[in-house]
């Protein structure tokens, strides 16, 4: 086994199947239990992966039971009621066969169920997830996927990304997002995390929103949850999950309070941004100049502190923060200075 810590995620799952295997083989010498301490200790990876492995095992029954890991397992099971066995060569290679079946199988399993995306400044992209929902992810966005047996899993970790969910009643589409998560079975929403705020947007179908899963009431158990989605009308279970049909809108804050605002939404001005489109409608200045930076490795400065409260309202292009400061330097009558080749300054003109 290798110590290395830099590994790409393929052969740490390799890796983590093979110490699973090894562990597995009746008495496992304690000098290769210390080498699976150390090499879990080295990289928080590593035990995520080994974790992973396990529930993989222990959940997927199908693959447990397959006759290929049955017999290897039935034979080792042989070896160990043995009184006086000692590890030799022919033992090994039987663990060596265990060692492949599962790593080849585990493999194959994280290839498929999991992933990392992102996009930087001004860059979007379109993921075909395994299932074959599609995530569109905006400008400086980034998710994990991680899909088991029993649910296709999605963490937002930062920006934005509008998600068309294939439908598959039998395994929710499940988002954690902040302190909270969205459920759909099938349907399109968006959700938007900003610095403070989560918002989660429904374009089409039913989703199940969760403000703060520590604030989750244990009545509103999955089943309530899914029968809610499926029926498909607006509800709060229990004060804790809220369900939306297409047009609505919550918002909640990036901190687990438990608490969220519930509106009806400007669907055309969510999806705007799929076509590289600004939709600002008396949005305070401020706001509007971080959201037109996401786009444009050409930042704007505004150095006016007299114009903190002033808002902003129409369509501009995305990626082109020349346009969108020179708009606001004509309506607020401001003076625009090139600070750097990508940095442009926004000033109240000296008097």
């Amino acid at each position: 086994m290798t110590n290395r810590k830099s590994q790409n995620p393929d052969l740490i799952a390799t890796e983590a199947a093979d110490w699973y295997a090894r562990l597995r083989a009746p008495d496992v010498p304690e000098l290769e239990r210390v080498r699976f301490r150390a090499w879990l200790a080295s990289d928080p990876a590593r035990r995520r992966e080994f974790e992973a492995v396990d529930s993989f095992w222990n959940d997927l029954a199908a693959i447990r039971d397959s006759p290929e890991v049955a017999r290897v397992c039935a034979h080792l099971a042989a070896i160990r009621r043995q009184r006086r066995w000692r590890p030799h060569r022919s033992t090994w290679g039987v663990a060596a066969t265990l060692i492949l079946a599962l790593a080849g199988v585990w493999l194959g399993w994280h290839r498929w169920s999991s992933g990392h995306y992102l996009t930087e400044v001004g860059q979007m992209r379109s993921v075909r997830l395994p299932d074959g929902s599609v995530a569109t992810l905006n400008a400086g966005t980034e998710i994990r996927v991680r899909y088991s047996q029993g649910r296709r899993g999605v963490e937002l970790i930062r920006g934005e990304a509008n998600f068309q969910v294939a439908k598959d009643p039998s395994h929710p589409f499940l988002v954690a997002v902040g302190g909270g998560q969205v459920q759909a079975l099938g349907t399109v929403f968006d959700i938007y995390k900003s610095t403070a705020k989560i918002t989660v947007t429904l374009i089409e179908g039913t989703v199940a929103v969760t403000p703060s899963l520590q604030a989750l009431s244990t009545s509103a158990s999955d089943a309530s949850v899914r029968s809610a989605i499926e029926a498909g009308a607006p509800k709060v279970i229990d004060d804790s999950v809220i369900v939306l049909t297409a047009g609505e809108q919550v918002s909640y804050a990036t901190e687990p309070t438990g608490s969220a605002s519930r509106a009806a939404a400007r669907v055309s001005k969510v999806s705007n941004w799929q076509g590289r489109k600004l939709d600002f409608s008396n949005t305070p200045i401020l706001v509007a100049i971080a959201e037109a930076n996401r786009y444009s490795p050409e930042q704007i400065v505004l150095d006016a502190p007299q114009l903190k409260g002033a808002r902003v309202s129409g369509i501009f292009e995305a990626g082109r923060s020349d346009l969108f400061a020179e708009g606001l330097r004509t309506y607020f009558h401001l003076q625009s200075v090139r600070a750097s080749a990508h940095t442009i300054v926004l000033r109240l003109p000296s008097r």
